[in-house]
């Protein structure tokens, strides 16, 4: 029996030795695998809260240099369709859709104020046209550009180079090109809410929300931007920040799937979709009344 005790010690700490390379090699698996989620994660930096203050700096017109900073900050992060194939970012459905909605409404907020015909404004009209085209592997450049071309125009602005408009007819337009937004926002998100057919995870479905997300956030800071002495109506300080805060609230939840369920059926996150067109909905009431001192104001 002595004999054969050390064989049986041996074959037991063999055995031992095999359960913890088996163990060590589970745990480089899930390392490796859990490596790139949580590097998609970390670089998500898709923002929740329209700020207190914007702009952070001094502009003349206060609407563009927001625009300008906007950019910047996305800069800063990196534009995620720019980024190389595997890069993170590069592969969140989110992030893409989300900086996208951002320069949509910022290249139409550029293309109004550009103006039309024989005296629509160069600078702004190469920035609208750039702010179509930020993706691919150029998009730095373009996004260089385009902030370029805003600041070239608000420093001819700084310098009186301009025709100066009326502040309020400016505040007015600037407002209907808002609502429209808002409304095209509602019916596309209407129009999925009554798809027929919904997947748990879809992909189109994801693009319009995080997209839909960027437009609301982009006119918010906008918005946020408007600065109320600049006008005599009366409420309209109270109407810009309601305004705002129901803007914010329609573009602060960042679900990491979107959910569209048919009606009746069961949802842990409720139904996403839905809950951003009422948001949506409820800023587009505000910015209703905020048009509606402004249409009143005797100075119109």
């Amino acid at each position: 029996m002595s004999d054969e005790e050390p064989v049986k010690n041996s074959g037991t700490a063999t055995s031992s030795m095999n359960w913890w390379k088996r163990l060590a090699l589970a745990l480089v698996l899930a390392v490796i695998s859990s490596a790139y989620p949580l590097l998609m994660a970390s670089s998500h930096k898709v923002t929740n809260i329209i700020p207190e203050k914007v702009p952070n700096q001094v502009w003349d017109d206060r609407k563009i240099g927001a625009a300008i900073e906007l950019l910047e900050r996305e800069d800063f992060y990196g534009w995620a369709s720019a980024s190389p194939s595997w890069h993170p970012k590069s592969r969140l459905i989110a992030m893409p859709a989300y900086q996208q909605g951002i320069s949509d409404t910022l290249s139409e907020f550029a293309r109004l104020r550009a103006g039309t015909g024989d005296k629509q404004d160069s600078d702004l009209k190469h920035a609208t046209t750039l702010l179509k085209q930020l993706n691919g592997q150029d998009t730095a450049d373009k996004m260089h550009a385009t902030i370029e071309a805003l600041r070239r125009y608000h420093g001819r602005k700084a310098r009186n180079l301009l025709d100066e408009r009326n502040a309020e007819d400016v505040l007015k337009d600037d407002l209907a090109l808002f609502a429209r937004l808002l409304d095209n926002i509602i019916a596309e998100q209407t129009k999925i809410a009554a798809e027929p057919t919904r997947g748990v995870f879809n992909r189109e479905i994801v693009q319009a929300y995080y997209h839909a997300k960027g437009e609301l956030h982009a006119i918010g800071i906008l918005i946020r931007a408007t600065n109320p002495n600049s006008y005599e109506v009366m409420g309209i300080n109270s109407a810009l920040n309601r305004t705002v805060l129901a803007l914010e609230r329609a573009s602060r939840a960042a679900p990491l799937t979107v959910s569209n369920p048919q009606p009746g059926k069961f949802s842990f996150g409720g139904n996403d979709i839905m809950q951003q067109a009422y948001l949506t909905m409820r800023a587009q009431l505000e910015l209703a009344h905020l048009r509606s001192l402004l249409a009143d104001s005797p100075n119109s």
